[in-house]
């Protein structure tokens, strides 16, 4: 039959709760009736306008809302807008008398759990359709939480690598400057591979760290890519002049995103590009385009390259193409900026340049800061 009553806490349950919402007197009684008949015991309260619904749902707590999609003043989905806005987890039902499947389509996509067709509702697809929506919303919610336990754990765990992969870079080194060997003696080289490896624990451990910092969503706001740009020149002004590289802006562009996370990404991609570079003048060009999804950045080297095979896996934590030996680093770089760019509701893809041209393409996709005013304001 269902689940009368949820788990409040683990310990505690309570009746299940539906809100049903809907303009039509003789509709909400059908209605009411029905989920009555569907799951005995559950506690329903009605509303007949939008207004009235998130009234009560403001005020109040509920399992699951069903609503009709033609109501005065506001329709069925932008109630659920309303209502997913207060809480995104809970579960919504779209009634309506006079659907398509263009609705049923744009009622997904905007959250609603599922979507019913009045004519041909009955108790027991209503008792279904009740049930695998509150289960799934149960699930979604153990998932958040297992995920963000998982995340919380992860994150104290490189906080407590710390300290530990500092002292061993630190003590590393002091035993080299206080043991009384030659510079290439065995017991030297050795003391080298222990602060090398100490080093690149290190990286990894703040890596780590800034991974798990980027799973809350930072704020988006209008970012002037010359700016950042100019800051990027600046911080790698003695890293260019030692690779004898050249690091060019084509066009401007004015998106939505974060200074501090895009100025990580591109700097990270230039570094990327001047370093795994075999020509004798390293170039990383940046060039902005309006284009009709936003705005994209292309960040195009004269470097090594990469294969068409590896250009979705080098964003796969701990991916290396290239051995320690001929380039250091931490190998979550690439993952990092990937996780950055979804953070700000972008994208990021690699392409290789063909041939004859040598080097790597980063394409990044953001909003247009101009096609967000009303953000922007």
């Amino acid at each position: 039959m269902g689940l009368p009553h949820i788990f409040d806490d683990g310990t505690q349950t309570r009746p299940l709760k539906v809100l049903i919402v809907d303009d039509d007197p003789l509709a909400m009684f059908m209605t009411s009736s029905m989920a009555e008949m569907a799951i005995p015991g559950m506690a329903i309260q009605t509303a007949a306008c939008a207004q009235d619904a998130f009234d009560l749902f403001a005020a109040d707590r509920f399992d699951c809302v069903l609503i009709d999609y033609e109501m005065p003043g506001a329709n069925g989905l932008e109630l659920a807008s309303r209502i997913h806005a207060l809480d995104p987890a809970v579960p919504i039902l779209l009634c309506t008398g006079a659907g398509n499947e263009t609705l049923a389509a744009d009622a997904i996509k905007q959250g609603v759990s599922d979507y019913l067709p009045k004519a041909t509702l009955s108790a027991d697809g209503l008792r279904r359709a009740i049930r695998d929506a509150i289960d799934k919303a149960r699930q979604a919610h153990l998932i958040a939480a297992q995920r963000k336990d998982i995340e919380m754990f992860a994150f104290a765990l490189a906080h407590d690598f710390k300290q530990p992969s500092r002292q061993l870079v630190t003590f590393a080194e002091l035993a080299r400057q206080e043991a009384p060997v030659a510079d290439g003696s065995q017991l030297d080289q050795m003391l080298q591979f222990i602060s090398a490896a100490a080093g690149r624990l290190n990286r990894l451990v703040d890596g780590m760290m800034e991974f798990m910092l980027l799973s809350a969503p930072p704020p988006l706001r209008p970012v002037e890519v010359d700016a950042i740009f100019a800051g990027i020149c600046l911080a790698l002004q003695d890293f260019l002049q030692e690779r004898g590289g050249v690091l060019d802006l084509v066009g401007s562009a004015r998106v939505m995103g974060h200074e501090a996370l895009l100025g990580q990404v591109l700097q990270n991609i230039a570094i990327n590009g001047l370093t795994y570079n075999e020509s004798a003048l390293p170039r990383v060009e940046i060039a902005c385009a309006k284009v009709a999804a936003g705005i994209e950045i292309r960040v195009c080297d004269n470097g090594i390259g990469i294969d068409a095979c590896d250009v979705d896996r080098i964003f796969e934590p701990l991916v290396r193409l290239n051995g320690r030996e001929a380039h250091d680093g931490s190998g979550i770089g690439l993952t990092l900026a990937r996780r950055a760019m979804a953070a700000m509701q972008g994208t990021i893809r690699c392409e290789p340049r063909p041939p004859p041209d040598r080097g790597t393409v980063f394409v990044l996709m953001l909003g247009d800061a101009a096609a967000n005013s009303d953000l922007a304001a």
